[in-house]
């Protein structure tokens, strides 16, 4: 390796390089090694379902389910990968995946979720969830109608899961509307 080309001594945040020399454990002693980019929990060509009666943590399940495989799936939008639900032919779906990252408590979480135009022949509510095992990371409950919008919140995890855990996406809504999974990710700021 030539000299010109290294990069010199590289800092690192001194809690995390005493934790990491002393091999504390992260968790138990209190030390962080939150990552500086984030990493996202999802990989949208990942997600199973719609999940049946048993395997679907959310009660609000309708009497009667109407969701064809063709309403819901992968899709690339501005380069991004999305997942794609048309409410028009689905109006329940729970889907799921294992989690691709830990989170720990006070972690940074954050969610993209797009809607177009939210109507419906009579006015009605859509819920939407996102929940990591038992913990429901981020739910809301929107009127319709409404207006086409972006949903990105971020806020900090009350929970902590790990890597490979059940990580689900929820979306009950009455009427024709398509929505947009974008972005669940941790870390970062």
């Amino acid at each position: 390796m030539a000299w010109a080309s290294w990069p010199g001594p590289q800092r690192l945040d001194p809690a995390v390089s005493l934790c990491a020399t002393l091999g504390l454990s992260l968790l138990v002693s209190g030390c962080s090694a939150a990552p500086s980019e984030p990493a996202s929990l999802i990989d949208h060509a990942l997600w199973t379902g719609n999940l049946s009666v048993g395997d679907d943590p959310f009660d609000d399940r309708p009497d009667e389910v109407d969701c064809s495989e063709l309403s819901h799936g992968l899709e690339t939008t501005g380069g991004e990968d999305n997942l794609e639900v048309d409410t028009t032919r689905c109006n329940y779906l729970t889907v799921s995946q294992p989690s691709l990252a830990p989170v720990r408590v006070g972690d940074s979480l954050h969610l993209r979720l797009w809607h177009f135009d939210l109507t419906a022949a009579e006015p009605a509510e859509a819920h939407v969830a996102i929940q990591i095992g038992d913990q429901v990371l981020w739910e809301t409950l929107i009127e319709i109608p409404a207006e086409a919008t972006l949903l990105s919140p971020r806020w900090a995890a009350a929970d902590a899961s790990d890597e490979g855990q059940s990580l689900y996406f929820h979306l009950h809504n009455h009427g024709q509307n398509s929505w947009n999974f974008i972005e669940l990710t941790v870390g970062g700021s």
